[in-house]
């Protein structure tokens, strides 16, 4: 409310109180108005207090900043910091495929699955599918399909990457379900595959 009222000072002010009480969310917005300020020290130090605190939010983005930075040594330390976190994890993930960082990519998003979070997985299968790469995006989807927590909702809500690779499912054994064709055989109507 201060800060909407135009007094940034006193907003700050409360906001530093709040951080030292431990709200990473204060943490967090001060870390926002250092960055706003062109304070990049500010910011890291802010977000890294706030990750510490367990915020994976800002840990996501301080691993974000290291790696627009070519930290990538920075970028791995933050990941190592997340290992159990799913969510941050999958952020992580896209973060450094994003960067063109394919195979620290796939390892987080590995990590992410095991620990319940298949999305990352898909999102890479996307990522690769439309950038032409059909075997990563097939490789991908597969590790995705694989994990049994929460697949056939994914499977579900995100039928196109698995529709587009394998439009009639997968077989029990993991290969693709042929397509099912009516036919006439002895006289009697049936499906076989095509």
């Amino acid at each position: 409310m201060r800060e909407k009222a135009g007094e940034r000072e006193s907003a700050e002010s409360l906001l530093q109180l709040a951080a030292r009480h431990g709200s990473t969310m204060a943490m967090t917005r001060l870390a926002d108005l250092r960055e706003a300020a062109g304070d990049a020290k500010g910011t890291d130090d802010l977000l890294q207090q706030a990750a510490n605190y367990g915020d994976s939010d800002a840990l996501v983005r301080l691993a974000g900043i290291r790696e627009r930075a070519g930290n990538g040594a920075g970028a791995d330390a933050l990941a190592r910091q997340a290992a159990g976190n799913a969510y941050a994890l999958a952020r992580l993930a896209m973060i450094r495929e994003a960067a063109g960082n394919r195979k620290p990519a796939e390892e987080l998003a590995r990590q992410a699955a095991q620990h319940g979070n298949i999305q990352a997985l898909i999102d890479l299968a996307e990522n690769r599918d439309a950038a032409g790469d059909r075997q990563a995006a097939v490789a991908l989807a597969q590790q995705a399909a694989d994990h049994g927590t929460g697949t056939q909702h994914h499977l579900h809500v995100h039928r196109g990457i698995f529709s587009r690779l394998w439009p009639y499912g997968l077989d029990p054994n993991g290969t693709p379900t042929p397509a099912w064709q009516r036919s006439m055989c002895c006289g009697q109507e049936g499906l076989r595959p095509s």
